[in-house]
């Protein structure tokens, strides 16, 4: 994560590169307990369980292979779990009758249960992974794969194996919703950064230095959305709270919609961008990594902005034209930007070895 003002170009990363901010995104982004939790329960809730008179025996859960059954039989149903066995999200995997999870992070993890993975029907993919290589050889290796699902909001990392391997008839979902609280909190805590001018009191307490100046509230601000989904709506609620004025900006509007919503105060077409964001003090972009969204923020419309606002990415990075944001922050014409993502965070999947930071 950073935060970055347009003077002073000052920069906190997590990590010494943005490719190790990617990697250990489940780290530092706080998902909760039950949230993690509640994304294996979705993919296993739709799956077959055992009769109540089926027997059953707790097995601890190791780092492979997490099963509520000490044995196998035919109403087992595997679920392979594509990710790198560090990725803390997994010590939230559920221990359920009936659901086999097998986890792996190469294709060798995965054949030494051949014969559990020939029926394997559902497949879950957790982000960040260098590729979707061993995703590809797992699926093979099922007689009869039915269902992928992302654990991340997002599917751009999976185009290339949705491509190649997702074959018409099988079924691909992701975890929306799983992660709009904690941004939306992220995300008014960007706000909430550069209008109290928290770098400032962080510096007078070093200091040991008594600095008497006005600080800004957010009551009667002006907060626009790009993008008015799920994780923009939530951040929109509680922006509300605050007392912000809510703009947003969506790919199709109906005009009954413009004029009627119940959580923002005006809705904009996409043909009306800069309309729309010559009137806010803050910017939130949660768009999805699309064709049609890549470069959507461009010098166009970081011109648009007022000099004091401030640009939150919480989307997808390919979706901000970063050298156009980095001149708006050098030449002043944008006060500063929080992102959450970057454009590197999406070519990690395209790369065979981390790029330098």
């Amino acid at each position: 994560m950073a935060f970055r003002f347009g003077k002073s170009l000052q920069i906190n990363l997590t990590r010494s590169s943005l490719a190790s901010h990617a990697r250990s995104l489940l780290n530092h982004r706080p998902i909760s307990v039950a949230r993690q939790t509640a994304a294996f329960h979705d993919v296993a809730y739709w799956l077959p369980v055992p009769s109540a008179s089926s027997s059953s025996s707790s097995t601890p859960h190791s780092s492979f292979s997490s099963s509520a059954k000490a044995s196998r039989d035919d109403t087992t149903t595997t679920v392979a779990v594509v990710s790198e066995l560090d990725n803390p999200a997994l010590a939230q995997l559920p221990q359920l009758e009936g659901v086999d999870f097998l986890v792996g992070d190469t294709p060798e993890a995965f054949l030494k249960h051949d014969s559990k993975m020939a029926t394997c029907e559902a497949y879950i993919f957790v982000a960040p992974m260098k590729s979707t290589e061993t995703l590809s050889a797992a699926w093979k290796m099922s007689s009869s794969p039915k269902w992928l699902h992302s654990f991340f909001t997002g599917i751009d990392a999976l185009s290339g194996f949705c491509a190649s391997d997702l074959f018409e008839g099988a079924s691909l979902t992701n975890a929306r919703g799983a992660y709009s609280d904690s941004l939306a909190e992220w995300a008014l805590t960007s706000c909430l950064y550069f209008n109290k001018q928290i770098p400032r009191c962080q510096e007078n307490r070093l200091n040991k230095k008594w600095d008497k100046f006005t600080m800004g509230h957010l009551y009667g601000k002006t907060i626009g959305f790009v993008g008015f989904g799920h994780i923009a709506t939530t951040t929109a609620t509680l922006a509300r709270a605050f007392g912000m004025k809510i703009l947003a900006l969506k790919r199709n509007v109906p005009k009954q919609q413009q004029q009627q919503h119940q959580i923002a105060d005006a809705i904009y077409s996409s043909e009306s961008a800069c309309e729309m964001l010559r009137e806010c003090d803050f910017v939130v972009c949660s768009l999805p990594g699309t064709p049609k969204t890549d470069g959507f923020m461009s010098s166009k419309e970081f011109e648009a902005m007022p000099s004091h606002s401030v640009f939150i990415s919480i989307g997808r990075g390919s979706a901000v034209d970063e050298e156009a944001l980095d001149h708006a922050l050098r030449s002043g014409s944008i006060a500063g930007a929080a992102l959450d993502v970057f454009r590197l965070c999406v070519k990690l999947y395209t790369v065979s070895a981390p790029p330098p930071s």
